[in-house]
């Protein structure tokens, strides 16, 4: 099989093509790992990263198109006491785990009023619990969420992808800012950002072309 990264569409081709030179201006450090992966204590799970800066501590997940479409927001049953067991990072009240296979995420304890939403919740929730799980808490830490904003030429198409990265840019602001998230990020010394890379075609990173989201 084609490695992922041979795809044009692919999220870990453009991980590569942004940060193998452009991630200077994150770290000086010439060490940049693609496809971390970080095992989460507590669950036979592990959390997949696009790129990681050991020298930092500088975690990257990369997104392409996955941003235009909805995602999943269950949980397997294995995850509860993460959330919502006695010794949870996120402030939650104590309940015991009931008798199903899935649970849903509430996404009104992370600051969003809808159903569906843009953003991969599950998947930031096991980041967060994969580099929470590698490290001292005591010892800091950085998740950058690092998305494709295209330039279109044609208007119509803009205003499109203007639509879509503003609900993006509120539901991201939302979570990170709400109150089980804060908690956890101050409780693991983890720190939370969001930016773009703004250009017709994917590219390394600059300053000239990042647009910061959160």
């Amino acid at each position: 099989m084609p490695p992922k990264m041979a795809s044009v569409a692919s999220s870990s081709r453009f991980c590569y093509l942004a940060l193998r030179d452009g991630y200077k201006q994150f770290n000086n450090s010439e060490d940049i790992i693609f496809e971390h992966s970080c095992r989460i204590k507590g669950v036979n799970a592990t959390a997949n990263l696009d790129a990681y800066i050991p020298k930092a501590n500088i975690y990257f997940e990369v997104k392409c198109h996955e941003i235009f479409s909805q995602h999943s927001i269950y949980l397997k049953k294995s995850y509860w006491n993460l959330l919502y067991g006695q010794e949870n990072d996120f402030g939650f009240s104590y309940a015991k785990c009931p008798d199903i296979d899935e649970f849903k995420i509430e996404l009104c304890n992370f600051g969003i009023a809808k159903t569906k939403i843009r953003f991969d919740i599950k998947q930031f929730l096991c980041h967060l619990w994969g580099i929470a799980s590698q490290k001292d808490k005591d010892i800091p830490a950085k998740l950058v969420y690092l998305f494709f904003k295209p330039k279109m030429d044609l208007e119509i198409e803009r205003i499109q992808v203007e639509k879509v990265f503003e609900e993006l840019q509120a539901e991201i602001k939302n979570i990170f800012s709400s109150k089980p998230i804060q908690i956890f990020i101050s409780n693991n010394n983890i720190e939370l950002s969001a930016i773009a890379e703004y250009a017709k075609v994917m590219e390394p990173l600059s300053k000239d072309n990042t647009i910061i989201l959160f």
